[in-house]
């Protein structure tokens, strides 16, 4: 293969595969908060399969390190949920991380135009939020 065709070989690589790296990091966006709900509506299901299996293991029921599963899962939960929250995915609505707008004495609302399209995105995200609670 000459070198040519191989540079032009890991450019269309590099493509695909950031390509596919955006698609996953989109689907891990929408669907993270329903992700830490279903963890923690499958946790006592997990639990059970656990001591049952360990049951078998020892003959007994003890117990052990299988304690600490529901805190990790719980702490995974949590964490999921507020990233959720963040990225303005989950209950809580969308926060920006400074104001828009700006007020002069007078009562004067402006907005610097640099930042008129992430506030346009973030109303849209608000919006948003705002139908998938039912109050729009």
């Amino acid at each position: 293969m000459s070198r040519k065709r191989r540079k032009r070989f890991v450019k269309i690589l590099r493509a695909v595969i950031g390509e596919m790296l955006s698609v996953v990091v989109y689907v891990l966006s929408i669907s993270i908060y329903p992700i830490s709900k279903l963890l923690i509506i499958a946790l006592p299901y997990l639990m059970l399969f656990i001591g049952v299996e360990m049951y078998k293991v020892r003959g007994y029921f003890a117990i052990g390190g299988e304690l600490f599963i529901p805190i990790v899962v719980f702490l995974i939960s949590w964490f999921l949920k507020s990233f959720a929250d963040k990225i303005g995915k989950g209950e809580a609505p969308p926060v920006p991380s400074e104001r828009f707008t700006t007020e002069d004495g007078d009562g004067e609302v402006s907005c610097e135009y640099s930042r008129m399209q992430e506030m346009l995105l973030f109303v849209n995200d608000y919006e948003k939020w705002l139908e998938r609670k039912g109050l729009l």
